[in-house]
């Protein structure tokens, strides 16, 4: 019996030996698992940081290059050659505004999102004084901000040409956070233009609220051509598709319109208080004139209705221009409301209704 137990006792030992082998290594693979494991934890961690760390420093980047879109109205401007003032002093209104690019500008390939549109209005010819130019914010303090164009391929009558605006600049000055004036450069002619406005001109805009306002006036009286002059103090805009759901364009809640015939028959003029609002946002360029026909409607003494087709026929719709097609004045139990539907060049998808009301 002696051999057998000694050799049974021999293979009972190395088979602990072997278990306690595989137990080592199999402890091993598991301590560098556990260690690769936590090696890869802190990698990511930190992968994680860095990407934190990118993210706030470009945060912190594009708000020192952000500036709040705004729309200054300037009542007088002087032009400088050559840092030389020339021509004098200019009396005259111009409607500077900077829009912030969130879905590229027409007439330009410029993606949503890079930089900002910077536009001048000539109030006196209304229309537009240049082209709208893209500008990147370049430089930025508390009171100055200067932007600057950039190389952007543009629409011309022959194609799509790449053109470089850096020879554009604009800078905007504050004072006490508003603000105070707009300088546009022309650097390769070493022009500049100044943008003021200045309590000393007194030529500014006619004032609309010193003349006498009558909101209680007869519909039917307007219809045959009689003369009104309306104050209403509300003004909402609302973004229609002809296939769709109607949307409420968001507009300064204090804006005010005048509309006014001076004459039996004769012109209607508006005064839209926030039309530079409208304009940058490309829903109304400019404060309607017309000569309406109205047609007069009834349904008792809660609802009168003096409804005029503007410019809705071809001639208008085919002039590539933005033209009102309907305008109407009601009294709804008492109350004077007023709209345009106004329609947007080569735009078939939709039309802005613009409500004017007490």
């Amino acid at each position: 019996m002696w051999p057998f137990n000694y050799f049974k006792k021999k293979r009972e030992k190395e088979e602990q030996e072997r278990r306690r082998a595989e137990e080592q290594a199999r402890q091993q693979k598991l301590e560098k698992e556990r260690i690769a494991c936590e090696r890869e934890c802190r990698l990511e961690d930190n992968r994680r940081k860095e990407l934190e760390r990118q993210a706030k420093l470009k945060a912190e980047r594009e708000q020192k290059k952000s500036i709040q879109p705004f729309t200054f109205r300037s009542n007088c401007h002087q032009r400088y050659e050559n840092d030389t003032p020339v021509m004098g002093l200019q009396e005259c209104i111009r409607t500077v505004s900077l829009v912030k690019n969130t879905d590229g500008c027409p007439g330009y390939k410029l993606a949503p999102g890079v930089g900002y549109i910077v536009k001048i209005y000539n109030d006196d010819l209304g229309k537009p004084n240049m082209s709208d130019k893209p500008m990147k914010v370049v430089t930025k303090s508390a009171d100055m901000v200067e932007l600057r164009g950039f190389p952007i391929m543009a629409q011309s009558p022959f194609g799509w040409q790449d053109v470089d605006y850096s020879d554009y600049g604009f800078v905007v000055y504050y004072k006490n956070g508003q603000v105070e004036k707009c300088v546009l450069h022309m650097y390769d002619r070493n022009i500049r233009l100044e943008y003021l406005h200045s309590s000393i001109i007194k030529k500014e805009e006619s004032k609309e609220d010193d003349r006498p306002f009558n909101n209680d006036i007869s519909i039917s009286a307007v219809a045959n051509g009689f003369t009104f002059n309306l104050k209403l103090p509300k003004v909402r805009v609302v973004k229609q598709p002809y296939h769709g759901d109607a949307q409420i364009i968001e507009t300064d809640s204090s804006a005010y319109v005048r509309i006014v015939r001076k004459e039996t028959k004769g012109t209607v003029t508006f005064d839209i208080s926030n039309i530079a609002e409208l304009r940058s946002k490309r829903i109304l360029q400019q404060n309607p004139t017309f000569v309406p026909q109205f047609t007069y409607q009834s349904q008792g003494s809660d609802f009168e209705a003096a409804s005029a087709e503007v410019g809705n026929f071809w001639e208008a719709a085919s002039s590539g221009k933005e033209y009102v097609s309907l305008f109407q004045i009601t009294q709804q139990k008492g109350k004077i409301v007023a709209f345009i539907i106004n329609n947007l060049p080569n735009e078939d998808d939709f039309y802005y209704l613009i409500m004017f009301s007490e």
